[in-house]
């Protein structure tokens, strides 16, 4: 799909200091889901993606992060992720990294890339908080963008499930999954007053 980028221009203000930042929406461009009961089948040009428990179905995406220029700094990054049905505002999903790389129209249950749990984001209620922070995640996919295999999700337990809108959606195109990036090609430096007194260079 053509990738449309918006950038903005805002300030991010803290203490006394001001630090000059562009916001970046990447849409997701990369996404598919898998399913255990149909082990060979892939369903990358799809409308929606799903998220289960039993019997399992596992959404995959995966945001390019190269339109970032050189140099920046990731202050902040959110996925923004609509949900078609949910089963309950109290549902819980898992957010993994992915660590092989996957393709959108060649992935199938039966060969489905390694997840790890470290770092894993656990999220509820997501149609009401369609926003997830992902900022450690994008911070090390842009500083090392060869890790960059994009993330799974899943159900947490029985009786939970989701569905997304997709990448592909073809109705109303704001409810594609997109990410937002707040960066900043600024030197970032601070200056501390302590005790009545400034310091100058203080990295935060």
């Amino acid at each position: 799909m053509k990738k449309t980028i918006f950038a903005t221009l805002f300030l991010v203000c803290q203490l006394q200091g001001v630090i000059k930042a562009t916001t970046l929406d990447i849409p997701i461009t990369t996404d598919t889901y898998v399913s255990a009961s149909a082990t060979s089948s892939n369903y990358g040009t799809g409308w929606y993606l799903y998220a289960q428990n039993s019997p399992s179905l596992l959404t995959l995406m995966k945001a390019d992060l190269t339109s970032i220029p050189a140099n920046a700094t990731i202050l902040k990054a959110e996925l923004y992720l609509y949900t078609s049905t949910v089963t309950s505002s109290s549902s819980v999903f898992y957010f993994d990294k992915v660590l092989q790389s996957w393709g959108e129209t060649t992935a199938t249950y039966a060969n489905k890339p390694t997840t790890t749990t470290t770092g894993r984001i656990t999220k509820s209620g997501l149609p009401s908080t369609p926003t997830i922070d992902i900022t450690t995640w994008a911070q090390g996919w842009y500083t090392s963008p060869t890790t960059n295999y994009g993330f799974q999700i899943s159900a947490a337990a029985s009786g939970n499930s989701a569905t997304f809108y997709s990448a592909e959606f073809g109705g109303t195109t704001s409810l594609r999954p997109f990410v937002r990036i707040y960066y900043t090609t600024d030197a970032i430096t601070w200056t501390n007053k302590t005790g009545g007194f400034y310091t100058s260079g203080t990295t935060f």
